[in-house]
């Protein structure tokens, strides 16, 4: 059963979320390319000049949408191109921590530098080398350094093998919404749903980001596999039970148990797993956006306490 939540506690949540129904949409997601040559331009309109063109099955990060436009990065620079020729991809991004990174013609130093770039630039890794990964660069492959990216893709701890992430489902399997939203399944690798198939609509960055996760979860062979509430009607608005969780953006997360059963529980049970959850919202942290997490065990890190937030977590991305 789902819990239920007070309305009123939730109007006072949409105040501390920030939750804006209008204005620019973040686009915190990896958009492949599907247009032969795509121009990248330097607003969201074609009466904008064109900056670049971007090919066929290259991969960028996407930062915002606004009006069908979305503005990708694209190594050191950003540009917008349209939504129409892009497609979700469930291929890793990671962020730059480096104040200045080179990007070689191949995996090594002994390689050619294309680009430099700067601290915080999103990059979506297509595959590895040893400690190089590959990323696109508007119509060349480019190689960089994993020592300095963070989050997937990124370097990972000696000993540890990173887990791959899924594989795009085949677009005619994988519908969008009216609002741009897809669904997630009823379980996969690493997660199972409580909430019916109706509640489990998201933007491609949550749903993509929920599956990484997931089967990082899986790959570990921890157990039980995390349990997944609601995220967003198919069309976003108004879901019963939330004033959140309208704009795909939001999803409810069971804590883990400790004797591996895949069922609800309180921060107050015996069954409670207190090591098991704090991995399970390190996974989020690593793998989305993550703007805030609600959650009511003050020895969880990275949380903040709210009421009726006992029984699940609630995690938000940009």
């Amino acid at each position: 059963m789902r819990p239920t939540k007070p309305v009123r506690t939730h109007l006072v949540l949409i105040a501390a979320l920030g939750l804006a129904l209008a204005g620019p949409v973040a686009g915190q997601e990896s958009l492949e390319v599907t247009a032969g040559a795509l121009n990248l331009r330097t607003g969201p309109g074609t009466g904008h000049g064109v900056a670049g063109s971007l090919a066929r099955g290259e991969v960028y990060a996407g930062l915002e949408r606004r009006s069908g436009w979305v503005r990708l990065q694209v190594g050191q620079r950003t540009g917008w191109a349209s939504d129409g020729y892009l497609r979700a991809s469930s291929l890793p991004r990671s962020v730059v921590t480096a104040s200045a990174l080179n990007v070689r013609s191949g995996p090594g130093t002994g390689h050619g530098v294309l680009a430099s770039l700067a601290r915080g630039a999103q990059v979506v890794v297509r595959s590895s080398s040893g400690s190089w990964r590959r990323i696109d660069l508007g119509g060349r492959a480019g190689w960089v350094h994993a020592d300095h990216l963070a989050g997937a893709g990124g370097s990972v701890a000696p000993g540890v093998t990173p887990s791959p992430a899924p594989a795009p489902p085949p677009s005619t399997s994988r519908p969008r919404s009216s609002a741009g939203f897809i669904q997630l399944a009823a379980s996969g690798p690493g997660f199972y749903c409580y909430s019916p198939a109706s509640r489990r609509w998201g933007t491609p960055a949550m749903i993509y980001g929920i599956e990484r996760l997931a089967a990082r979860w899986a790959n570990e062979r921890r157990t039980p596999r995390i349990g997944i509430g609601d995220v967003s009607a198919a069309a976003g608005g108004r879901l019963s039970g939330h004033a959140s969780h309208q704009r795909g953006v939001d999803v409810d997360v069971r804590p883990i148990r400790r004797d591996g059963v895949e069922g609800p529980s309180t921060i107050h049970q015996a069954v409670y797993d207190r090591a098991g959850t704090q991995r399970a919202i390190d996974l989020f942290y690593a793998e989305v956006r993550v703007t805030h997490v609600f959650f009511n065990d003050s020895r969880v890190r990275r949380v903040q306490r709210w009421p009726n937030h006992d029984n699940h977590f609630h995690v938000r991305i940009r």
